[in-house]
């Protein structure tokens, strides 16, 4: 969301005249501003989409696994990507490590976003196989 420079100083200018009679009931302002930060990302977070999504992905043992998780990390939507516990040699060449990716869903469905996020994984160097194990939406 893009907010013009006059919308900014209006806001500023709304939030401080709220700090001066904030000190006027003998409350501390920091508390208020904490209190209201908490309470607008509470509230957008509620209204974003989170889906966790744990899978399989095979790649070049030769490849450190940071390099996979940062490459992950890098695909649009995608705010975490965690390994859960050791990755596993199945190969001469390969191995395999169990993801936790959590994704925001911003548009469209989930499924389409798995499918696209599955190819763009495919693509990675090094990366030979995913497989989505299982998908989870994040209540809130």
């Amino acid at each position: 969301m893009k907010i013009s420079k006059s919308r900014l100083r209006e806001l500023i200018v709304e939030e401080c005249s709220t700090i001066e009679e904030v000190k006027t009931t003998g409350k501390n302002p920091s508390d208020y501003i904490l209190e209201e930060v908490s309470r607008q990302l509470g509230e957008a977070e509620k209204s974003l989409n989170l889906y966790i999504l744990t899978m399989h992905v095979t790649y070049n043992k030769n490849t450190p696994t940071n390099e996979i998780l940062n490459q992950i990390r890098a695909i649009e939507g995608v705010t975490r990507c965690s390994p859960q516990g050791e990755a596993e040699d199945i190969g001469a060449d390969t191995k395999r490590h169990l993801l936790d990716v959590k994704v925001v869903l911003r548009k469209g469905s989930i499924q389409l976003y798995i499918r696209l996020l599955l190819q763009a994984i495919l693509k990675l160097q090094d990366v030979v196989r995913v497989r989505l194990t299982k998908a989870t939406q994040v209540e809130r």
